[in-house]
């Protein structure tokens, strides 16, 4: 396995992707691998560490690429102290200088591109790139499949291949203005009252094309922090354009669960814990790989 440490910014060592390559043999099936970039949660305000290398070493489990983006992240809203998850003393802007993009959606859609300048090396098929994310990183994901050609990021990021081939938001903040978890849109857009029409911008609901990839969407109907109506919102919206969908919605657990096992929550919940091998199955069938 090759093990790679990338910085995004010259002026910032807290933004960076964390790869993880599986090696190559002559003795496989495929040598040209599926590959899932990683979006923890945290509400823009930080990072969480259930959400980051344990789904990564998952999907490496299932024969992925695999890499964990540790993007920008922004206090503004308050969230500090938790614990398992990572907090950064800001030392550079929220939103960035030349177009007053977040910072976060410029370093994902680098990310996508720099993954696909390097499939040939990392031997990763170009046209299998999923994007995961959990709770406000999968609004991120989001953004990066639904916001993938904002008028101004191709030239912001020097490449126009930055669309991801499928998206899968676990739990994801999707909406500024209906039902929406404010904290992540006050760090998200570095203002402590967005506009209207700057929140409609962000909503992934608002903004979803027939260009949207194919969309895997899990969630709970004990979520208290970002409620179920988030995704159903979003899988109605994919349905309004066209774009195949996967939604599954189950009864039990709050907010944040990740894998839903011992590792990371603190009592094994085996019942949601499949939303892992229904992913897995959804990708077989997107991506037409590793046939059973």
């Amino acid at each position: 396995m090759k093990q790679e440490r990338i910085y995004l910014h010259s002026f910032t060592d807290k933004v960076y992707l964390d790869l993880f390559i599986c090696d190559d043999s002559a003795s496989y099936s495929h040598h040209k691998r599926p590959f899932m970039l990683v979006c923890p949660g945290g509400g823009y305000g930080a990072l969480s560490a259930r959400e980051a290398e344990p789904i990564a070493r998952r999907y490496m489990g299932y024969g992925f690429n695999t890499a964990v983006l540790y993007y920008t992240i922004n206090n503004r809203a308050g969230k500090v102290g938790l614990e398992g998850y990572k907090m950064f003393d800001r030392d550079s802007d929220a939103l960035d200088e030349e177009n007053g993009f977040p910072m976060p959606l410029i370093e994902v859609a680098k990310s996508i591109s720099i993954i696909r300048e390097h499939a040939e090396e990392w031997n990763t098929d170009p046209e299998q790139i999923a994007v995961i994310g959990f709770s406000a990183g999968a609004h991120l994901a989001g953004m990066s499949g639904i916001l993938w050609d904002k008028k101004g990021l191709h030239k912001r990021i020097g490449s126009e291949n930055n669309r991801p081939n499928a998206l899968l938001l676990i739990y994801p903040v999707v909406s500024g203005v209906d039902r929406p978890h404010k904290g992540s849109f006050i760090n998200l857009l570095d203002q402590d009252s967005p506009s209207q029409e700057l929140l409609i911008e962000y909503s992934l609901e608002k903004q979803v094309t027939e260009t949207t990839p194919p969309t895997f969407l899990f969630h709970t109907f004990a979520d208290m922090a970002v409620p179920c109506e988030n995704s159903l919102m979003l899988a109605r919206a994919l349905r309004e354009h066209n774009v195949p969908c996967e939604l599954h919605l189950l009864p039990e657990l709050n907010h944040g669960i990740a894998l839903a096992e011992g590792e990371v929550w603190p009592e094994a919940h085996p019942y949601n814990a499949r939303w892992t091998d229904w992913s897995i199955q959804w990708l077989k069938t997107v991506f037409k790989i590793f046939k059973d």
